[in-house]
This record gives C-alpha cells, sequence and structure tokens, in this order.
C-alpha cells in the first residue's frame, strides 16, 4: 500500500531532463558511453595484467587448462566490444564536436581538411616509422620493433 502511495506521489518527478536540442542530447549519450564503456575495456586490461596473469602462474597446468578456455571467452568478449565501442563512440563524439565547430567559425570544410591532415600524419608517421625500422634483417627487425622471427635459427 505505501509503495503504491510513494509511487503515485503527485509531486514525483524526475530529477532530470534532457534537453530540447537532439544534437545536445546525442553528445551527452555519446560522451557517457564511451567513459563507462572506456571504464570496462580499461579495467579488464588492468585484471588481465595485474589479477589472471599472476593467478594463473600459481595454478597447477592442469587446472589452468581447465579454468583458462571459459574465463577468457567472456572476457575477452566483454574486453574486444568495449574496446570497439569505446574507439567507435569516441571518435563519432570528436567528430560530432570538430565539424560543429568547424561550421561555427564559418569553415564547413576544416572539419574534412583536419581530418585529411590527421590521417596522412598517421599513415607518415606510424607506417613510415614502422617500415623503416622493419627494413632490418630479420633478427634485427625483431629486436628493434617486434616484427620478424626473434627465435629463428638466423644469428
Amino acid at each position: 500500500m505505501s509503495l503504491w502511495l510513494l509511487a503515485t506521489f503527485p509531486e514525483w518527478k524526475p530529477h532530470f531532463t534532457l534537453l530540447a536540442n537532439a544534437a545536445a542530447n546525442e553528445l551527452m549519450a555519446l560522451r557517457w558511453l564511451h567513459f563507462i564503456f572506456g571504464i570496462i575495456w580499461i579495467g579488464l586490461l588492468y585484471f588481465f595484467n595485474l589479477v589472471l596473469t599472476p593467478s594463473m602462474k600459481a595454478l597447477e597446468p592442469g587446472v589452468r587448462v581447465k579454468v583458462y578456455p571459459v574465463l577468457m571467452a567472456r572476457a575477452m568478449a566483454w574486453f574486444r566490444w568495449s574496446a570497439v565501442v569505446t574507439v567507435i563512440v569516441g571518435m563519432r563524439y570528436f567528430f560530432s564536436l570538430l565539424i560543429s565547430d568547424a561550421r561555427n567559425s564559418g569553415n564547413p570544410g576544416l572539419a574534412l581538411r583536419w581530418f585529411g591532415w590527421w590521417v596522412l600524419v598517421w599513415v607518415v608517421a606510424y607506417e613510415g616509422i614502422y617500415l623503416l625500422h622493419c627494413s632490418f634483417p630479420p633478427r634485427e627487425s625483431a629486436i628493434r620493433c617486434g616484427c620478424g622471427r626473434l627465435g629463428s635459427a638466423q644469428s
């Protein structure tokens, strides 16, 4: 009876309201989704590195073989999907802000130009440096940047 009275109380109102602007509501939702899924992603990363790895080392090999696949199937699914959602939602949020800033500055093409420069710098810097370091013989490149065969028979 008291629960019904509480639920139908005439002054009961929610403590939040959405804005009239749909774009602002989208930005709020994107920010919260990015924040929540980012916490899940980083939390699982710390779980893997600080909890799971030392625990697996402490288990007997027979127990480890039984526990690891069951635990890792769900944990890695959450890890992958939280990473995907975090990145996609974050990029949508960032580019929404970038486009609105470019539009407010009076130059709508600025967002596309900035994105083009960002892609160019990423391709030149990241891929160029990676390819430069990996152009050494296999043994040296494996030591320098992780590509190639570290345990190869070549000396």
